[in-house]
């Protein structure tokens, strides 16, 4: 509970103070849930990740995640990733530096505007190494 209450606390923080009264965001931050599913067995869990992403330019982010696996597929995420937009569509790819040591991991997914600043974002994701494939939804406020 400390934990949660000190993750908002910092988000709301960080916010405030990072408006600018333009559309032009640069940072990202969003959390996501989503289900797995593995071609190559009959595995299946899921995973709940905490991402920021900074604006390099226009079209793409760079940035990190942190996250929880729960299922068969246990341990914690860290990731660093890029995400590069096309319009609304985005590309992604990230590394993961965690316990689960899966790689490299590719996605594609749609930017959805549900708000001024807080975009839906429903991904597909692949990780060749394992032949996992991940279906995640999420949302992230643009500041």
């Amino acid at each position: 509970m400390k934990k949660l209450f000190l993750f908002t606390f910092l988000l709301c923080f960080l916010s405030g103070f990072s408006q600018d009264n333009s559309d032009d965001y640069k940072w990202l931050v969003g959390t996501n849930t989503g289900a797995v599913y593995a071609s190559s067995g009959d595995a299946n869990g899921g995973s709940i990740t905490v991402d920021a992403l900074y604006a390099v330019t226009n079209n793409l982010m760079i940035g990190g995640a942190i996250g929880l696996n729960f299922g068969d597929f246990e341990g914690e995420e860290v990731h660093i990733g890029a995400r590069y937009y096309f319009g609304d569509i985005f590309a992604s790819a990230s590394y993961d530096l965690g316990d689960t040591e899966s790689g490299v991991s590719i996605g594609l997914g749609y930017g959805w505007d549900v708000a001024k600043n807080v975009e839906f974002a429903p991904r597909v994701g692949y990780n060749p190494e394992y032949e996992v494939t991940s279906f995640g939804i999420g949302f992230a406020i643009r500041f």
